[in-house]
């Protein structure tokens, strides 16, 4: 509600840019204990610049169109088959199906969502839009820091040598190493700013949908002719916007385990390309870099996916986005581990 409202930026005493994996994870394990992660994380701004009454006319047109208040036609019996695209996936199937670099791991968030009632449909497509842009904006930012640190540091380098004459192998060597920390600290920073991300859609979801399902189970009249699916899609349309910035998340991690970390290279074959014991060991640091920060963030990033359904039947983990926080941990176990036998 205006500038008044807007709460300071933390200012860390370490710089985000700077931080060690150590001081990384002495930093969460102390924001875990203390349970205040959220307010930990050092780079993030929380403001809402809406108004009462912006609030207000948004919340009417979600009780005007509860359930299939936007038709005259009888409610439908069977359930929409868009939930099904969002509820019932298994861990173990979701896997990549777009191109490394295309800013997306799997398709599931990318398509039109259809869960039979369109007021929702509209929200979730139009919060997927923005909390998206968000996460892949913050992305861009981290990439174009870390190579404009990468050139500035080459640079110097080069001026350095012109004066002192010294093996140039070495210096490329210490350079890629630095090059796969950064980025594994980076998509760790990445994670912790999905939380953010996350953690105010939740905070939308609870001011803009929520208070129209309270009113309808205050009035019993309104409850009779509340659609059995229409709580369901609209956790759905929940899970759909999170959804896609876990998918962000987790293209991310993997991207740095594929280019930074040497996942497709080899050692033993000539065809392919060679692996040094060096950048196979800066590897092997920046894979146990991001497994450390998914052990500890993800538990905590899957309990803000989720949200309750209150049906007594459908589980509130089986749900895309907390389908997709199992995946993340999922793949870093997996290509960590690729890391530490290619050391």
């Amino acid at each position: 509600a205006g500038q008044g409202a807007k709460p300071q930026k933390n200012r860390p005493a370490i710089k985000p840019g700077k931080e060690t994996a150590e001081q990384t994870r002495d930093r969460l394990n102390n924001a875990l204990q203390n349970r205040d992660l959220l307010k930990n994380i050092g780079e993030y701004d929380e403001y809402q610049p809406l108004e009462a009454r912006p609030i207000r006319e948004i919340r009417a047109m979600f009780e005007c169109l509860i359930s299939y208040g936007y038709g005259l036609e009888p409610a439908p019996k069977r359930e929409p088959s868009g939930l099904a695209a969002i509820f019932g996936l298994q861990p173990q199937n979701i896997s990549r199906t777009e191109k490394v670099g295309s800013g997306c791991y799997n398709k599931l968030t990318k398509g039109e969502l259809k869960l039979g009632f369109p007021h929702l449909d509209a929200y979730g497509m139009s919060r997927r839009e923005i909390a998206f842009a968000s996460m892949d904006t913050y992305y861009r930012r981290l990439k174009r820091d870390r190579k404009g640190r990468a050139e500035t540091k080459q640079a110097t380098n080069m001026r350095r040598s012109i004066f002192v004459r010294g093996p140039t192998h070495v210096n490329e060597q210490v350079e890629s190493q630095g090059d796969a920390d950064a980025a594994a600290r980076d998509a760790v920073r990445c994670l912790e700013h999905a939380m953010v991300v996350i953690a105010g859609e939740k905070n939308v979801y609870r001011t803009v949908v929520t208070p129209s399902l309270n009113k309808a189970d205050d009035d019993e009249e309104i409850e009779e002719d509340l659609s059995p699916f229409y709580r369901k899609a609209c956790v759905a349309a929940y899970s759909f916007v999170v959804g896609s910035v876990v998918d962000r998340s987790l293209d991310i991690i993997e991207t740095v385990f594929l280019k930074e970390g040497g996942i497709g290279q080899t050692s033993g074959s000539s065809n392919a390309a060679v692996l040094t014991v060096p950048d196979a060991y800066s590897a092997a640091a920046a894979g146990l870099r991001m497994l450390d920060g998914v052990r500890m963030l993800g538990p905590s990033l899957a309990k803000l996916c989720e949200m309750s359904v209150g049906d007594d039947k459908t589980e509130s983990n089986t749900s895309i986005s907390a389908v997709l926080c199992i995946a993340i941990h999922r793949t870093t176990v997996k290509n960590c581990a690729r890391t530490l036998e290619n050391l």
